[in-house]
């Protein structure tokens, strides 16, 4: 996990982050956000678990419209939020590498 990455979680940033794009390009050309490991899988309420396929659509466009595309995103972020907000342990330092 990147530094930036680290910190957007942990909520150790001084303000509160924008929302980065952290992609990942499968070797099919579909991308996921915010983690590969769901590149290939579906989900019955949120289907494809990518945002689009850089083989068929810029990927300028996937990263702006990857809430709209991609449902489970807003939802991921809504959460991000809530335990920031209301989760005693959100704050605890962990060291990272």
């Amino acid at each position: 996990m990147g530094t930036y990455q680290a910190g957007e979680f942990l909520g150790t940033h001084n303000e509160a982050p924008a929302r980065r794009a952290f992609l990942h390009i499968a070797y099919d050309g579909g991308v996921v956000m915010l983690s590969p490991e769901l590149a290939g899988f579906t989900d019955s309420r949120f289907g494809d678990f990518t945002t689009g396929n850089v083989l068929r659509t810029g990927l300028h466009v996937l990263v702006a419209e990857a809430e709209e595309r991609t449902p489970w995103i807003a939802e991921f972020w809504s959460g991000v939020d809530a335990c920031r907000a209301t989760c005693p342990s959100w704050r605890r330092q962990v060291p990272w590498p």
